[in-house]
C-alpha cells in the first residue's frame, strides 16, 4: 500500500509553501511488486482523497490499461485485462469527478488540512482518516466507514448542517443540524469495511 498522504503532508509543510501534486499514484487494476491481486477502484479513491485531504493542490488518476493503451491484441503489462477504451469509463474514473464536485461546491481555496478536528483511537494504515477545515466548512474523510469523533466549533456560526457524502456515488445524505460546539460522534452508513468510504461534510446551517 502506498501511504501517499504521508508524502503529501511532508511536502505541504515545507517552507516556503509550494503546490504539491501526486503525479504517480495508485493505478486501478495494476499488479506490481509483491501484490497477488490487482488494485481496486476503492484503493484508487482512497489515494485521491488521501492526497487532496492532506493538502495536495489536485490529483491525477491512473488506470493500468490506459497508460499502456492496452488492447487484447497487445502484450499485457502489469496484469492489464480491460481494453483501454472501456477503462475510460470504469467506476474509478467516474468517481474522480465526484471528488472534484465535492471540492468545487465549496470555497476550496480556503481549506487547510487540520486533523486536530478528529478525535480517534490509533488506526490501521488502511483506515487513516483526514480532515480539511475552511472558513465555514469542514470535510472529514474515512476510507473504511469508521465512526468519527469530531470537534465542532472550528468554523463560524452557532449551528452546522451535517451530511454524509459518498465518494462512490457522488450523492449526499443529510444527518441533521447541530450546535457548533463541543465534540460529537458521527457513524457512517453501513458497517466499517474496506471500500466503505465516506466524507462527513459540515456546513453553516440555513440562515447563517
Amino acid at each position: 500500500m502506498i501511504l501517499n498522504w504521508k508524502m503529501i503532508d511532508r511536502d505541504y509543510r515545507r517552507t516556503p509553501a509550494k503546490p504539491v501534486l501526486d503525479l504517480e499514484t495508485t493505478y486501478t487494476e495494476i499488479v506490481f511488486g509483491k501484490q497477488t491481486s490487482p488494485l481496486t477502484d476503492a484503493m484508487t479513491r482512497r489515494a485521491a482523497y488521501w492526497a487532496v485531504f492532506a493538502g495536495a493542490c489536485g490529483h491525477t488518476y491512473g488506470h493500468n490499461s490506459i497508460w499502456q493503451m492496452f488492447t487484447p491484441q497487445k502484450h499485457s503489462l502489469a496484469g492489464a485485462k480491460t481494453p483501454w477504451r472501456e477503462a475510460l469509463n470504469t467506476p474509478g474514473a467516474t468517481q474522480m469527478g465526484y471528488l472534484r464536485q465535492l471540492m468545487e461546491a465549496r470555497p476550496f481555496i480556503t481549506f487547510v488540512p487540520d486533523n486536530s478536528i478528529i478525535s480517534l483511537e490509533p488506526s490501521t494504515a488502511e483506515s487513516k482518516c483526514l480532515a480539511l477545515r475552511g472558513e465555514r466548512h469542514v470535510l472529514v474523510y474515512t476510507p473504511t466507514g469508521r465512526v468519527l469523533r469530531v470537534r465542532l466549533g472550528t468554523t463560524g456560526g452557532q449551528k452546522v448542517q451535517a451530511a454524509w457524502f459518498s465518494p462512490r456515488t457522488g450523492q449526499s445524505q443529510s444527518i441533521g443540524e447541530f450546535k457548533n460546539e463541543g465534540q460529537r460522534t458521527f457513524a457512517p452508513p453501513a458497517e466499517e469495511a474496506a471500500g466503505n468510504d465516506w466524507v462527513l461534510t459540515l456546513a453553516p446551517a440555513a440562515g447563517q
